[in-house]
């Protein structure tokens, strides 16, 4: 899990401006007799901590910036519901392509975060999350962002045929929904939601518990 920002070098200081996690993912050794699921589980828990702690410590006008690769296992996570499930005031802002961001000043593809490797940069996404939406305009530089990829607010596929899990519209007829529905992918996803559900009764129980001891 990553460090209680209330705690550490950190605690020197009231609140931040930016608060940034780069390319999230547990180490394998932390997750030895772990299941796929499990692991994906884990990680997202591993995220939802993350934002409520960030919360915490970042200004009101501040932003927190995570950015991660859109493809599997990573693009399961939900990273744009976190702030659903996370207990605080954060919103989800909205996310920009990894090739609008500075970043690529910096590396020359977002590295990959399991290899010594580099991957695609439409394979990255930045994720914004927030207190108040009507700074994000002014701290992401407002129309500057309309027309390079800038997607805004909680990914919502429309449609009466449409799957929110998959993120999958545009389907013709209830007859493709069904089919959908019944692929070993669509299946997978259920029973991961499933199982987060479940898990996140206990991930708050331990955020509570952390949160009483560094308040004593």
């Amino acid at each position: 899990m990553p460090g209680n920002l209330r705690l550490g070098p950190s605690k020197a200081r009231d609140f931040f401006d930016r608060i940034v996690f780069n390319f999230p993912l547990l180490p394998a050794a932390t997750l030895p007799r772990c299941s796929a699921m499990g692991a994906q589980i884990a990680n997202r828990a591993m995220l939802v901590s993350f934002l409520e702690t960030a919360s915490e410590v970042l200004a009101p006008q501040g932003l927190i910036i995570i950015a991660s690769k859109d493809c599997y296992p990573y693009s399961w996570w939900q990273i744009e519901s976190l702030a659903e499930w996370a207990r605080g005031d954060l919103v989800f802002a909205g996310k920009l392509p990894w090739s609008h961001t500075e970043y690529p000043l910096l590396y020359t593809g977002p590295c990959n975060v399991n290899r010594d490797q580099s991957v695609k940069p439409t394979d990255a996404f930045v994720y914004l999350f927030c207190k108040e939406l009507h700074h994000i305009e002014q701290a992401t530089g407002g129309a500057s962002l309309r027309g390079i990829g800038w997607s805004h607010g909680t990914r919502r596929t429309s449609g009466s045929y449409s799957c929110n899990i998959c993120h999958v519209g545009g389907l013709a007829s209830v007859q493709d929904l069904a089919q959908h529905e019944a692929g070993r992918i669509h299946k997978k996803r259920v029973a991961l939601e499933e199982c987060w559900k479940a898990a996140l009764p206990k991930l708050r129980q331990q955020c509570s518990s952390t949160a009483d001891e560094v308040q004593m």
